[in-house]
């Protein structure tokens, strides 16, 4: 899933413009983690943990984490409460 989407100009697959690092950072994200729990799980500080979410932000072409989530395709469809 997250293999096929493009990155900067849709040549090619996001993950091959990502380094190791932000490839990590992009699965803890997806688990649900905030920047100060991923920054304690990968030992940096909080603001480089920013500077690499910023970098891949720009990577995917995206300028929120919303929008990353959107881009990955992790949003679920709406369900309304029973």
């Amino acid at each position: 899933m997250v293999e096929n989407i493009k990155g900067p100009f849709g040549t090619e697959p996001i993950l091959d413009f990502l380094t190791v690092r932000e490839k990590e950072i992009i699965f803890l994200i997806l688990e649900g983690l905030d920047n100060s729990a991923i920054s304690k799980q990968i030992y940096v500080s909080k603001n480089t943990l920013k500077t690499h979410i910023r970098h891949i932000y720009h990577k995917a072409e995206v300028k929120n984490r919303v929008g990353l989530l959107l881009k990955l395709g992790e949003l679920l469809p709406y369900k309304r409460a029973n």
